[in-house]
């Protein structure tokens, strides 16, 4: 019982203050957009890009595989059988 009254109280406390210092909150972002900013964007993204690239080699590299299994004469017949 007093876990849940705890919950109730602090969501009714927490709610209010979240919207309250959404409301008085300062607008302006805490960093500085800038040059060097978009440069390390760009470096990120160039990193993943060249990361994608390669793991779409390794991915048609092993479309090329091929299984092969030994026959079953069972597993052939009831095949056929279904078909």
């Amino acid at each position: 019982v007093g876990v849940v009254m705890l919950t109730l109280f602090v969501s009714f406390f927490t709610i209010p203050l979240y919207i309250v210092t959404a409301i008085l909150a300062d607008n302006k972002p805490l960093y500085r957009i800038g040059d060097e900013h978009e440069a390390s964007w760009l470096n990120r993204n160039a990193h993943r890009d060249a990361t994608a690239a390669r793991v779409r080699d390794i991915e048609r590299g092993s479309a090329s595989y091929t299984y092969t299994t030994p026959s079953n004469a069972t597993l052939s017949a009831e095949i056929d059988r279904l078909r």
